[in-house]
């Protein structure tokens, strides 16, 4: 005898998985994951588009940030991976999100992502950053400790009571004058789990006051896909 309506169990939706690159600038570089967590999620809402939740007690939105950013750094090209339970018109999403966006928070582009996609988080390989405008004083003083921190062999720092090194972090530094005399610094610094290199930290070792220093993520850098062997 087959099953009645009322005892089988409700088809859970086809989901479909988009990525969004986006940028958070303006009051949001105060804003930290959980937060802007948050914030995506009534975005989405007032967008009407279909977020998909956890199952469960306490279901949650079915939302994965790459890699949370520092307070007070504003992000260029950061990522995030949203769940939808119906696709939502990709010609349009963009648009639909950034009307209902507060300021500071904006869509840069969107694409599907297949559903069998290792987490964001498992993929991001390094960040890169950019530090400036600083004036022909901070240059100049950059400039020196830049080579002295790439010909270092290591960096001893503490973290949350922890000792670590700070040098193997450290992927790339490249210095940028302008006519003035000042100029920016480029750097690329390692982002996997458990190995981060902070951008602040790396200016304080160049001799300069990170809170003085403007500073923006300007991109994340994601290892390839391993394919998956049938």
């Amino acid at each position: 005898m087959g099953k009645t309506p009322s005892s089988q169990s409700n088809p859970q939706p086809v989901l479909t998985r988009v990525r969004v690159t986006f940028a958070k600038s303006g009051a949001l570089i105060y804003t930290g994951a959980l937060d802007l967590q948050k914030i995506w999620e009534r975005v989405l809402r007032r967008a009407r588009l279909p977020l998909a939740y956890t199952q469960g007690f306490s279901p949650g939105p079915r939302i994965n940030l790459a890699s949370a950013l520092p307070l007070g750094v504003s992000g260029e090209r950061e990522l995030a991976d949203f769940w939808f339970t119906a696709p939502p018109d990709m010609d349009t999403f963009c648009g639909q999100v950034n009307r209902a966006a507060p300021p500071g928070l904006r869509a840069l582009s969107s694409e599907v992502m297949p559903l069998s996609s290792p987490a964001l988080q498992t993929r991001v390989e390094a960040a890169e950053y950019h530090a400036g405008p600083l004036s022909p004083q901070e240059y100049a003083a950059a400039v020196a400790g830049t080579a002295r921190v790439l010909s270092a062999d290591s960096l001893p720092r503490e973290r949350r009571g922890k000792p670590y090194d700070l040098r193997p972090l450290i992927l790339e530094i490249t210095m940028l004058p302008d006519v003035a005399g000042g100029g920016t610094i480029r750097m690329t610094l390692k982002a996997r789990e458990g190995a981060t290199g902070r951008a602040d930290e790396v200016l304080a070792e160049l001799g300069l006051a990170p809170d003085a220093v403007p500073l923006a993520r300007t991109g994340i850098i994601l290892k390839p896909e391993t394919p998956v062997v049938k």
